[in-house]
């Protein structure tokens, strides 16, 4: 990415041993429709093959910043280093295990832009799996809904 040309979203996204989920997290943010944005991907002395798949494609996109930790530092320390590398003047967060639909970011920025009262913006989410029957996660979307739902 040229330095002269700043992202609008960083994407920071943690990764620990995650070699069984990661190809298909990295290409769901390499496919967005909207293409202004970095992805920070931060490696947390994985053991396993996560090292080499993100070194795959890192010759393969510009917009990859590659993070590789010489000690385990856990995800909350790789988010928050994330925020700190961030130039985007949105930060997404997308963990090792998700994938996000092409729209997502497309949608989130039109919201932000068109709404610039509006801090913080979410999405549903459908858990799938091995394991898992699939199903939808919706979480509250009016802020008084929001509020108590943290408590």
């Amino acid at each position: 990415m040229n330095n002269a040309t700043l992202p609008e979203i960083s994407v920071v996204m943690p990764v620990y041993n995650a070699e069984k989920y990661l190809n298909e997290a990295i290409d769901s943010v390499l496919n967005q429709t909207y293409s202004s944005f970095e992805l920070i991907i931060l490696n947390d002395k994985s053991t396993d093959s996560s090292k080499a798949i993100i070194e795959s494609y890192l010759a393969k996109d510009s917009r990859i910043v590659f993070i590789d930790k010489e000690t385990n530092v856990g995800p909350a320390n790789l988010r928050n280093e994330g925020f700190d590398l961030a130039r985007g003047t949105y930060i997404a967060l997308l963990d090792a295990d998700d994938i996000a639909k092409p729209t997502r970011f497309e949608k989130q920025i039109a919201i932000l832009k068109n709404n610039p009262e509006i801090g913080v913006c979410g999405t549903w989410f459908t858990t799938f799996g091995d394991k898992e029957k699939s199903k939808v996660i919706q979480h509250p979307e009016k802020h008084n809904q929001i509020k108590v739902n943290f408590l």
